[in-house]
């Protein structure tokens, strides 16, 4: 979309607005109002520039173009946005102002000293000046930019590009690493992860013959296309349900041409159903709810038999558990039309998510084994938020606190609340920032990771802003001090990982409780209890005693 436009006509259109909301599926766009102050991920009626739409057609009237859409008022955002000094820099700041001190008093008692003892003034003055300018460190930023150097080279052997030097100190002063779900703890890709088929539950790949004809209707009712390079393009629920066919040993294409389509009656938001005739045999692909008040009977690997609907509702109770999104399925002969009576034979359903990356479970755990808090922000819906920080292993991620919930506290209370609460959805990028704001204010080093529009004011406040660098966005990249290219969050702990193992070496041997809730907090705050826990172990990491 070149602008924000609002629609009057919506032919079962949907739009992809991951990268301006976080939403992690297309949103279903209709031409009803909403209600005075509803939140932009809940703006059915709009359609905002930078987003894509990915099904459907639709007339519209554009209401804004350039700074005056959503996206230039994240982009304002992000220029009124203050930058802050990196521990590093605060403490060389401070450093220098000590040294100028104790320098101009050196000085000054070298020139009162001479001029006691009779040397004339003009003398005494040169001496005291050369004795100023001689006990400047000159060789001090060239020694901090080398060692900061090093480590750079160090962090581009691991794909990840430092914009600043000093982040690299930064990153093992974080404290708290706030990082967004949609395709940065998840892949930002949707997946089919289990179906429920022939009455049970089964995995994509489970040899079934039930769940094969479940998987031949998610190919025949589909209008996602098949790529030149093998691939499949279109909506990303529909390539999903091509994707499983295809990892179950189908071929969708060779599928597509052994039942060709003759007819078709499209998906739309009032039906929420697509159907799709081929020769004598439809097939119907929709919400569960509407395909499965119509099925009388369920296909299971012997055969036709009656529907069990109480085994049925468990198994949706437990996807919703999940956070998962539905899609049922059902066979209807003869083909015909929607409201035609035939036999309605449900099939199965396929349960889609956009899942977890596999690394990202290891890389919070290291975090949190190295004493670094981990807070998500997403833009997405509270129940899929907290399906995923229960999968990666959030601390507290039965707690999730939404956009709406946050406009109602003030800032003490909201001071009170963030450290106890590690999950946020539905949050905008202007409360995004409002809880960076808040953990620094509590003295906390922030780490902020992200890859959408959406999260750019928030990657320019925090002490680091790490942006993804292969599938992240242009807004979200600039603001970054930190690319990670492998799109992953395990390169934005491996500090953590050497903290981690060194916490645990040195707490071993201590007599008495030392509990390190950041390795560099505890040792600038008892250097003593570092010496008496650690005088006769070795760090695995740094090889230091």
């Amino acid at each position: 979309m070149p602008a924000d436009a609002r629609l009057w006509q919506a032919n079962p259109l949907e739009a992809d607005e991951s990268a301006l909301t976080g939403e992690s599926v297309p949103v279903s766009k209709t031409a009803g109002a909403v209600t005075d102050g509803t939140v932009v991920a809940d703006r059915t009626g709009m359609l905002f520039s930078g987003t894509l739409v990915t099904r459907g057609s639709g007339r519209a009237v554009v209401t804004g173009t350039g700074a005056r859409t959503e996206l230039g008022g994240i982009q304002r955002l992000v220029d009124t946005t203050a930058t802050v000094a990196t521990p590093l820099t605060r403490k060389l700041g401070v450093f220098s102002r000590q040294l100028s001190v104790g320098i101009l008093l050196v000085a000054a008692a070298a020139f009162a000293l001479g001029i006691v003892r009779g040397t004339p003034v003009a003398e005494m003055f040169t001496a005291a000046v050369a004795l100023a300018v001689g006990a400047i460190p000159e060789g001090l930023p060239a020694a901090v930019s080398i060692v900061l150097a090093i480590g750079v080279v160090g962090m581009s052997r691991r794909r990840s590009v430092v914009r600043h030097l000093p982040t690299v100190e930064t990153l093992g002063s974080t404290t708290v690493i706030c990082t967004d779900k949609t395709g940065t703890l998840s892949q930002n890709r949707m997946t089919v992860t289990a179906v429920y088929a022939g009455g049970r539950m089964l995995g994509p790949d489970a040899g079934s013959s039930a769940l094969r004809e479940c998987l031949v209707a998610g190919v025949l009712c589909n209008d996602a296309g098949l790529s030149p390079s093998g691939g499949f393009e279109g909506d990303p629920t529909e390539t999903a349900l091509l994707a499983a066919a295809d990892n179950a040993g189908l071929t969708p294409g060779e599928v597509r041409r052994r039942w060709p389509r003759t007819s078709v009656v499209p998906f739309d938001s009032e039906r929420r159903m697509m159907i799709t005739a081929h020769g004598d045999v439809g097939y119907v692909k929709g919400a569960a709810g509407e395909v499965l008040a119509r099925c009388d009977s369920e296909l299971t690997d012997d055969g036709l038999r009656p529907m069990d609907r109480d085994a049925v509702h468990r198994a949706l109770s437990g996807f919703s558990a999940r956070g998962l999104r539905l899609l049922a399925f059902a066979r209807l002969t003869p083909a015909g039309p929607l409201e035609a009576s035939g036999n309605w034979t449900m099939l199965g359903l396929q349960a889609l998510q956009d899942p977890p990356r596999p690394e990202a479970i290891g890389a919070i755990g290291a975090c949190h084994d190295a004493g670094i808090a981990v807070k998500m922000i997403t833009g997405d819906h509270a129940g899929t938020a907290r399906a995923i920080a229960q999968q990666v292993g959030f601390a507290g991620s039965a707690t999730v606190l939404t956009g709406r919930q946050l406009d109602e506290l003030g800032d003490d209370a909201l001071d009170q609340t963030v450290p106890r609460t590690n999950v946020f959805a539905r949050v905008s990028p202007e409360q995004k920032l409002r809880l960076v704001r808040s953990l620094q204010r509590q003295g906390h080093v922030v780490a902020m990771t992200g890859d959408g529009v959406n999260d750019a004011p928030a990657l320019r406040r925090a002490d680091i802003g790490v942006a993804m660098g292969r599938g992240g966005t242009d807004a979200a990249a600039r603001r970054r001090t930190w690319c990670c290219w492998t799109t992953t969050s395990s390169r934005s702990n491996r500090p953590s990982r050497k903290a981690a193992r060194c916490s645990t070496t040195c707490a071993s041997s201590s007599p008495g409780p030392c509990p390190p809730t950041s390795v560099r907090a505890w040792l600038s705050s008892s250097p003593s209890c570092w010496a008496r826990c650690c005088r006769s172990c070795r760090c695995r990491s740094c090889g230091s005693t």
